[in-house]
Protein backbone atom coordinates (compact mmCIF):
# COMPACT_ATOMS: atom_id res chain seq x y z
CA UNK A 1 0.00 0.00 0.00
CA UNK A 2 1.33 3.41 -1.32
CA UNK A 3 0.46 6.44 1.31
CA UNK A 4 0.75 9.55 0.50
CA UNK A 5 1.23 11.93 3.91
CA UNK A 6 0.46 15.31 4.20
CA UNK A 7 0.83 16.95 7.53
CA UNK A 8 2.37 20.43 8.67
CA UNK A 9 5.83 18.84 9.63
CA UNK A 10 8.22 16.53 10.90
CA UNK A 11 6.52 16.04 14.07
CA UNK A 12 3.52 14.57 12.15
CA UNK A 13 5.07 13.09 9.31
CA UNK A 14 8.61 12.98 9.84
CA UNK A 15 11.65 14.34 8.33
CA UNK A 16 12.93 14.68 4.74
CA UNK A 17 15.79 13.82 2.98
CA UNK A 18 17.52 12.45 5.58
CA UNK A 19 20.13 10.93 4.22
CA UNK A 20 22.79 8.04 5.34
CA UNK A 21 26.62 7.76 5.15
CA UNK A 22 25.61 5.23 2.47
CA UNK A 23 25.58 6.93 -1.34
CA UNK A 24 21.88 7.04 -2.58
CA UNK A 25 20.16 5.36 0.86
CA UNK A 26 17.48 7.54 2.38
CA UNK A 27 17.24 7.23 6.16
CA UNK A 28 13.13 6.84 7.03
CA UNK A 29 12.28 8.81 10.50
CA UNK A 30 8.93 9.11 10.91
CA UNK A 31 6.26 11.16 12.61
CA UNK A 32 3.80 9.73 15.12
CA UNK A 33 1.35 9.23 11.81
CA UNK A 34 3.36 6.79 10.34
CA UNK A 35 3.23 4.78 13.67
CA UNK A 36 -0.45 5.02 14.28
CA UNK A 37 -1.16 4.30 10.65
CA UNK A 38 1.17 0.87 10.39
CA UNK A 39 -0.40 0.06 13.42
CA UNK A 40 -3.72 0.49 11.66
CA UNK A 41 -2.40 -1.35 8.31
CA UNK A 42 -0.30 -4.04 10.44
CA UNK A 43 -0.73 -6.46 8.07
CA UNK A 44 -0.29 -4.69 4.96
CA UNK A 45 3.45 -3.48 3.26
CA UNK A 46 3.38 0.39 3.54
CA UNK A 47 5.25 2.71 1.62
CA UNK A 48 4.88 6.58 2.40
CA UNK A 49 5.05 9.56 0.41
CA UNK A 50 5.91 12.80 2.45
CA UNK A 51 4.33 16.03 2.01
CA UNK A 52 4.03 19.06 3.57
CA UNK A 53 1.43 21.66 3.62
CA UNK A 54 4.06 24.31 2.34
CA UNK A 55 4.92 22.14 -0.68
CA UNK A 56 1.60 22.16 -2.18
CA UNK A 57 1.38 24.71 -4.93
CA UNK A 58 -1.54 25.43 -6.76
CA UNK A 59 -2.64 22.88 -9.50
CA UNK A 60 -2.11 23.64 -13.45
CA UNK A 61 -5.09 25.90 -14.55
CA UNK A 62 -6.64 22.86 -16.33
CA UNK A 63 -7.04 21.67 -13.19
CA UNK A 64 -8.84 24.22 -11.52
CA UNK A 65 -12.45 23.85 -12.38
CA UNK A 66 -14.50 23.70 -10.80
CA UNK A 67 -13.42 26.72 -8.35
CA UNK A 68 -10.88 26.65 -5.55
CA UNK A 69 -12.69 24.76 -2.12
CA UNK A 70 -12.94 26.77 1.01
CA UNK A 71 -10.20 27.25 3.49
CA UNK A 72 -8.45 24.15 4.02
CA UNK A 73 -10.12 22.69 1.17
CA UNK A 74 -7.78 23.48 -1.43
CA UNK A 75 -4.54 22.05 -0.02
CA UNK A 76 -6.88 19.21 0.07
CA UNK A 77 -7.37 18.58 -3.44
CA UNK A 78 -3.45 19.53 -4.21
CA UNK A 79 -2.90 16.52 -2.31
CA UNK A 80 -4.97 14.46 -3.71
CA UNK A 81 -3.84 15.48 -6.90
CA UNK A 82 -0.21 15.12 -5.99
CA UNK A 83 -1.53 10.95 -5.20
CA UNK A 84 -2.98 10.17 -8.38
CA UNK A 85 0.10 11.88 -9.89
CA UNK A 86 2.45 9.50 -7.64
CA UNK A 87 0.10 6.72 -8.22
CA UNK A 88 -0.93 6.55 -4.35
CA UNK A 89 -3.24 4.32 -2.99
CA UNK A 90 -4.58 6.52 -0.13
CA UNK A 91 -4.07 10.30 0.92
CA UNK A 92 -4.48 10.99 4.87
CA UNK A 93 -4.33 14.85 4.94
CA UNK A 94 -3.38 15.71 8.53
CA UNK A 95 -3.85 19.55 10.07
CA UNK A 96 -4.59 19.85 14.18
CA UNK A 97 -8.27 21.18 14.70
CA UNK A 98 -7.10 24.40 16.86
CA UNK A 99 -10.44 24.15 18.84
CA UNK A 100 -12.52 22.38 21.33
CA UNK A 101 -15.76 22.98 19.68
CA UNK A 102 -16.54 20.22 17.50
CA UNK A 103 -18.49 22.69 15.20
CA UNK A 104 -15.79 24.09 14.28
CA UNK A 105 -13.77 20.54 14.02
CA UNK A 106 -16.63 19.63 11.93
CA UNK A 107 -16.43 22.42 9.58
CA UNK A 108 -12.72 22.64 9.41
CA UNK A 109 -13.22 18.25 8.05
CA UNK A 110 -15.81 19.25 6.08
CA UNK A 111 -13.33 21.51 4.24
CA UNK A 112 -10.93 18.82 4.05
CA UNK A 113 -13.84 16.46 2.49
CA UNK A 114 -14.60 19.33 -0.42
CA UNK A 115 -11.33 19.69 -1.80
CA UNK A 116 -11.09 15.93 -1.67
CA UNK A 117 -14.31 15.50 -3.78
CA UNK A 118 -13.75 18.41 -6.35
CA UNK A 119 -10.34 16.13 -7.48
CA UNK A 120 -11.68 12.83 -9.46
CA UNK A 121 -9.73 10.05 -9.20
CA UNK A 122 -9.63 6.45 -7.69
CA UNK A 123 -7.36 7.15 -4.65
CA UNK A 124 -8.77 7.38 -1.72
CA UNK A 125 -8.22 10.31 0.42
CA UNK A 126 -8.86 10.46 4.37
CA UNK A 127 -9.16 13.51 6.71
CA UNK A 128 -6.82 13.15 9.91
CA UNK A 129 -8.01 16.38 12.26
CA UNK A 130 -7.41 15.56 15.86
CA UNK A 131 -9.13 18.08 18.04
CA UNK A 132 -8.10 19.85 19.62
CA UNK A 133 -4.68 18.97 18.40
CA UNK A 134 -2.58 16.30 17.74
CA UNK A 135 -0.97 16.48 21.30
CA UNK A 136 -4.70 15.14 22.13
CA UNK A 137 -4.42 11.98 20.55
CA UNK A 138 -0.45 11.34 22.14
CA UNK A 139 -1.68 12.20 25.40
CA UNK A 140 -4.59 9.60 25.73
CA UNK A 141 -3.08 6.10 26.97
CA UNK A 142 -1.37 6.43 30.31
CA UNK A 143 0.20 3.07 29.84
CA UNK A 144 2.13 4.15 27.36
CA UNK A 145 3.24 7.34 28.98
CA UNK A 146 4.35 4.50 32.18
CA UNK A 147 6.48 3.01 29.43
CA UNK A 148 8.17 5.67 28.60
CA UNK A 149 8.72 6.73 32.39
CA UNK A 150 5.73 8.96 33.58
CA UNK A 151 5.15 8.35 37.04
CA UNK A 152 2.81 10.66 37.82
CA UNK A 153 -0.32 9.33 35.35
CA UNK A 154 -2.81 11.24 37.14
CA UNK A 155 -1.37 14.68 35.10
CA UNK A 156 -2.72 13.47 32.06
CA UNK A 157 -5.68 14.77 30.77
CA UNK A 158 -8.98 13.14 31.33
CA UNK A 159 -10.43 14.03 28.43
CA UNK A 160 -7.49 15.26 25.82
CA UNK A 161 -9.89 16.53 23.19
CA UNK A 162 -11.24 19.39 25.62
CA UNK A 163 -7.73 20.72 26.73
CA UNK A 164 -7.12 24.48 25.20
CA UNK A 165 -5.35 27.41 26.74
CA UNK A 166 -2.93 30.34 25.42
CA UNK A 167 -0.75 28.95 22.69
CA UNK A 168 2.39 30.97 24.44
CA UNK A 169 1.59 30.31 28.16
CA UNK A 170 3.66 27.60 29.25
CA UNK A 171 1.10 27.12 32.47
CA UNK A 172 -2.01 27.15 30.13
CA UNK A 173 -3.57 24.08 29.19
CA UNK A 174 -3.24 24.57 25.44
CA UNK A 175 -1.97 20.92 24.04
CA UNK A 176 1.55 22.05 22.94
CA UNK A 177 2.05 23.50 26.20
CA UNK A 178 0.19 20.64 28.42
CA UNK A 179 2.46 17.93 26.47
CA UNK A 180 5.70 20.21 26.65
CA UNK A 181 4.84 19.86 30.53
CA UNK A 182 4.04 16.06 30.51
CA UNK A 183 7.69 15.53 28.78
CA UNK A 184 9.44 17.07 30.95
CA UNK A 185 7.58 15.20 33.77
CA UNK A 186 8.91 12.28 32.25
CA UNK A 187 12.35 13.22 31.87
CA UNK A 188 11.95 13.63 27.82
CA UNK A 189 12.43 16.27 25.32
CA UNK A 190 9.08 17.74 23.68
CA UNK A 191 10.32 16.31 19.98
CA UNK A 192 9.39 14.28 16.94
CA UNK A 193 11.19 11.27 18.80
CA UNK A 194 9.38 11.36 21.99
CA UNK A 195 6.09 11.50 20.06
CA UNK A 196 7.44 8.52 17.91
CA UNK A 197 8.25 6.12 21.05
CA UNK A 198 4.73 7.54 22.94
CA UNK A 199 2.32 6.30 19.85
CA UNK A 200 4.58 3.03 19.29
CA UNK A 201 3.47 2.36 22.76
CA UNK A 202 -0.30 3.54 22.60
CA UNK A 203 -3.58 1.67 22.60
CA UNK A 204 -5.97 2.25 19.51
CA UNK A 205 -8.56 1.02 21.46
CA UNK A 206 -7.46 4.04 24.86
CA UNK A 207 -7.23 6.69 22.60
CA UNK A 208 -10.55 5.78 20.96
CA UNK A 209 -11.91 6.10 24.21
CA UNK A 210 -9.88 8.97 25.06
CA UNK A 211 -10.92 11.22 21.77
CA UNK A 212 -14.15 9.75 20.83
CA UNK A 213 -14.76 12.55 18.41
CA UNK A 214 -12.00 13.28 16.27
CA UNK A 215 -10.09 9.47 16.32
CA UNK A 216 -13.27 7.43 15.62
CA UNK A 217 -14.25 9.54 12.97
CA UNK A 218 -10.55 9.02 11.49
CA UNK A 219 -10.82 5.64 11.99
CA UNK A 220 -14.56 5.60 10.54
CA UNK A 221 -13.00 7.48 7.43
CA UNK A 222 -10.29 4.93 6.99
CA UNK A 223 -12.52 1.76 7.51
CA UNK A 224 -14.70 3.05 4.56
Amino acid sequence: MKILLCGEGAHDIGVLDQWSIHPDKQMEKPGWLQVLLRKIFEKEDVEFILVPRSRLVSLPRSDLKPPAPKGHGEKARISKFRALTDKCDLVVFMLDADTTDISEWKRKRDEVIAGFEAIAGDVKAVACIPMSASESWILSDSEAWKKVGLTNLSALPKKPEEIWGVRNDPDSGHPHCYFKRICSAANLSDNRETRVDVMTATSLEEVGKKCPASFKAFLADLAA
